[in-house]
């Protein structure tokens, strides 16, 4: 029966009824206490018994009362009396989005305006780690102060209430009523249905996956299509005919309702992609695109560019020795204030028989001269990967001897020579090619930098402050200080024109405060630094702005490079840039004289494809994980399950069953968790969780592998853990740890009792670190990973008393994994390369064999890329989709579009 006028929930006097559904009533009501017009939310006492409705409103309240957020309905209180259970909400005068459509499509400023500020609040909620559900019209308020999202009922957050998934009580696809769907015209979300409205759900949720962020992403989609033409995405006459759409149709193209900017046409379809790793990937992403779409209307020329795009092999050094006189005289012109050039674009491919090597670990970014004359590239075949350059007056590219195994190359400031790391080392050498200096170590390089005094900036470690030495060598001292509380690394540091300024990004592997990570101005003359821009892209600087991405986009923004402060707001310059996410760097270089180079693709890196390879690198069979990007993958020991972490901002560990193919969320936390292993057993799964926003708060967690029961944290206090293993025993967690990320060392502590950590190896100097390490299935040996020579090494000692020691490696290595006999072991070469390396024990010594080539794959670069069957005759590797698919495109005088 309906509350009538007067009734009393506690202090909360009902006044009128707003609205009635599948959920109850809603209320406007008085808060005696502080005589303030509130929302109230009822589950009626005839409904209270209906378990699936009691656990959506208490869902609705956990949900909204960890989201502050000035464009979500605020949540004030929570109640029962009498059998009625009720939420209290911020009363919001104004008419919803539903309301407001039955008069048609929204102009484009409202549409943007609303738009951003939706995106904001659904952004908010994926990094608490709560998927809405049911992104609609009628969920979204427009009022004075700006729209707020409402109804949180079918939330999803990802954590764990008594042991159990929260998000698992209310399954995204229960059984289907068929009678409901081809009879009925209003939204489906009573039992026995889909839960959430049938017209904005993802392909994906209709098809019975679980929904996640990417699912709000293509509601969020349909609703901006909804804004800008006045009709919904996917229509029919009845609720089937509207299935079959969403799962098979395209929406009617936008372009035929005036006047749609372009680029928003773009974002919405890359919303409303059918499959959810072709769809934009994060809320940041789309609501960063919508801001710079917001503030580029009115201008132009932002669309209308003037594209000549040729491939080379169709027109050669023509076209290039064109696209260089134009350049030069747009530069010449620029310089006058007189431009008036148009913009030249064309495409680069890569050597023959030869495939760039553009992200990862490991990749080599093509670099352009500071003159806009030549271009460095990583390549590699089916052996290696080497340095090449290629002048942009020729046709021809030169591979640079001696440069095997080389990546992130960079430029000298006069162009005649080029800096790369190889092997450990930080080398460099002459353009033309030539011998090769080595000028300093660099175990796992992050970028580096030269200015025109003849000193290199660079990132000799893939965590920790920034360095400095001579191009002519000699002694490496500190550039840059790291606060260990807020960063785990400096990298893609960038000189300044003055040469004794420099841009790098700032960043934290677990997460870190999003205003404290960003671009930061450095100086050679201090080691300390400030904040320049809060983002998470790396950036360049060229003629007078700062190049960075913001969202999908590449953007042009002006800049004082003598006092490392911005002038004014961005300009778009690209709108699809692709995005190397696992070393934060996207793939872009620019000269000096107004060229630019970059390569498209989504704003995430390529999507994984786990495949299991024979020993000769034949493929044997795939698995379509769904996801975009994953990382960290462990088999379990009787080789039929893998785990892996997938998700962003708030990763979470996942197990595929291999036989079955069916999938299983293990860890439901709204931080980053990584680094996954199992328990000898195949029972348990350890892993660490970052337990705050900062560089050192680390804990290591266990669960059971089938993602029942609650989280155990196995560490008493949050530290720089990192690769946590049980022992086959399971009787001690073995890790690798180092006070302030410096001396990284293997411990191990017991699992049960009061007994300390104790070391197990410590490298050699106070500049060395263990950087990952496998203890053997018998338990009697460990295979590690260490710095001390340079570069990474693998090596094997005895466990736990680490008596002897044998170098496995021929020239670098790193993720060792043993077969089941523990007679393989099995190493990435870091080139991807995959070796064998025979061992046969004698008594406490260990015969170690030469290491044999298995294959080469092209791996993301992301943690643990593969894994050995028990056997040891297959591998499970997880390759790089797609990795050279996008051509390399240049554009001459990038100035010009910035008008």
């Amino acid at each position: 029966m309906p509350l009538t006028s007067g009734t009393r929930l506690g202090p909360y006097e009902i006044q009128s009824a707003i609205g009635a559904g599948g959920m109850g009533e809603v209320y406007r009501a008085r808060d005696t206490r502080l005589d303030r017009t509130v929302a109230v939310k009822v589950l009626p006492s005839h409904l209270s018994s209906n378990i699936e409705l009691k656990q959506r409103l208490d869902r609705e309240a956990k949900a909204i009362s960890g989201l502050q957020h000035p464009n979500i309905c605020t949540l004030y209180d929570v109640g029962s009396q009498d059998g009625v259970n009720f939420l209290v909400m911020e009363f919001l005068e104004g008419q919803t989005l539903a309301d407001r459509l039955k008069k048609g499509r929204l102009p484009l400023d409202q549409t943007l305006k609303i738009g951003i500020e939706i995106a904001e609040a659904i952004e908010k909620a994926h990094a608490q780690g709560i998927t809405h559900r049911d992104l609609k019209p009628a969920n979204i308020m427009l009022t004075k102060t700006g729209a707020k999202l409402m109804d949180f009922g079918l939330a999803k957050p990802e954590m764990t209430i008594a042991g159990k998934p929260v998000g698992a009580m209310t399954p995204s696809t229960p059984t289907m009523n068929l009678t409901a769907l081809t009879s009925a015209t209003s939204p489906l979300t009573q039992k026995g249905s889909i839960v959430g409205t049938f017209q904005y759900l993802a392909p994906e949720v209709l098809q019975g996956a679980e929904a996640d962020p990417r699912s709000d992403i293509f509601g969020f989609g349909c609703v901006l299509y909804e804004m800008v033409t006045g009709r919904h995405a996917f229509e029919g006459k009845s609720q089937l005919s509207v299935l079959t759409a969403i799962l098979e149709k395209e929406p009617e193209p936008i372009a035929a309702t005036p006047p749609v900017p372009p680029m928003l046409d773009r974002v919405i379809r890359g919303c409303l992609a059918k499959d959810p790793a072709e769809r934009l990937q994060s809320m940041h992403d789309v609501r960063m695109d919508l801001q710079w779409i917001n503030e580029s209307t009115g201008d132009s020329t932002v669309e209308q560019k003037s594209e000549f795009k040729k491939s080379w092999a169709a027109w050669g050094a023509v076209a290039v020795l064109a696209l260089l006189a134009l350049t030069a005289f747009a530069a010449y012109r620029w310089a006058k204030g007189t431009s008036t050039a148009q913009s030249l674009h064309a495409e680069i491919p890569p050597p023959d028989k030869f495939s760039l090597d553009v992200i990862g670990d490991t990749g080599g970014m093509p670099v352009l001269s500071p003159q806009g004359d030549k271009i460095a590239f990583v390549a590699h075949s089916g052996e290696g990967r080497s340095l090449w350059v290629r002048w942009l007056n020729s046709d021809k590219p030169q591979r640079l001897d001696g440069t095997q195994n080389a990546m992130h190359p960079f430029w000298s400031p006069d162009g005649q020579n080029l800096g790369f790391f190889a092997n450990g080392k930080l080398n460099r050498i002459a353009a033309a090619g030539g011998p090769i200096t080595t000028l300093a170590d660099a175990a796992n390089p992050r970028g580096g930098t030269w200015s025109a005094d003849d000193v290199i900036v660079f990132s000799p470690n893939f965590m920790g402050p920034l360095s400095r030495v001579s191009a002519q060598g000699g002694a490496v001292s500190a550039a840059t200080v790291m606060d260990p509380k807020k960063h785990t690394t400096h990298r893609w540091p960038w000189f300044l024109p003055d040469g004794k300024h420099f841009l790098f990004l700032a960043n934290s592997h677990t997460g870190g405060d999003p205003k404290q990570n960003g671009i930061y101005f450095g100086s050679v003359n201090s080691q300390e630094s400030r904040l320049v821009l809060a983002t998470d892209s790396a950036a360049q600087f060229a003629s007078g702005y700062l190049l960075y991405r913001a969202g999908s986009a590449l953007v042009a923004q002006p800049f004082d490079p003598d006092k490392g402060k911005i002038l004014g707001p961005y300009t778009p310059l690209v709108g699809n840039l692709r995005d190397d996410v696992g070393v934060w760097r996207s793939i872009f270089s620019t000269s000096q004289n107004g060229v630019m180079t970059y390569e498209e693709g989504s704003a995430s890196a390529a999507k994984s494809r786990l495949t299991w390879l024979d020993r000769s690198g034949k493929e044997l069979g795939t698995y379509d994980v769904r996801e975009t990007t994953i990382a960290h993958v462990r088999l379990s020991p009787d080789g039929k399950r893998v785990a892996f972490i997938t998700g962003s901002p708030a990763s979470s560990v996942w197990t595929l069953d291999l036989e079955r193919k069916t999938k299983t969320r293990v860890t439901f936390d709204q931080l980053p968790v990584s680094e996954p292993s199992w328990s000898a057993d195949g029972k348990t799964l350890v892993f660490i969780l970052a337990t705050a926003q900062g560089g050192d708060n680390v804990e290591i967690h266990s669960k059971a592998a089938d993602g029942s029961g609650n989280e155990k944290n196995l560490t008493a206090l949050g530290n720089n853990f990192h690769y946590p293993q049980l022992t086959p025993d399971g009787k001690y967690l073995t890790y690798i740890w180092g006070e302030g990320g410096t001396n990284i060392s293997l411990w191990m502590a017991p699992v049960a009792g009061d007994s300390k950590p104790v070391v197990v190896i410590r490298p050699p100097s106070l500049q060395s670190n263990i950087n990952g390490y496998r203890v053997s299935p018998d338990g009697r040996w460990v295979a590690y990973v260490s710095d001390e020579t340079g570069q990474n090494e693998v090596y094997i000692t005895s466990f736990p008393d680490a008596k002897g020691k044998w170098k496995v490696s021929a020239n670098g290595g790193a993720y060792p994994a043993w077969s089941a006999n523990g007679r393989e072991l099995f190493i990435n070469d870091l080139t991807d390369n995959i070796d064998a390396v025979a061992l046969t024990p004698k008594g406490a010594e260990m015969e170690v064999d030469t290491p044999k080539r298995l294959f080469h794959a092209a791996m993301p670069g992301i943690g643990t890329s593969f894994d050995v069957s028990p056997d040891g005759q297959r591998f499970l590797v997880n390759l790089a989709e797609g990795e050279t698919a996008a051509p390399l495109k240049i554009i001459s005088n990038w100035l010009a579009e910035l008008k």
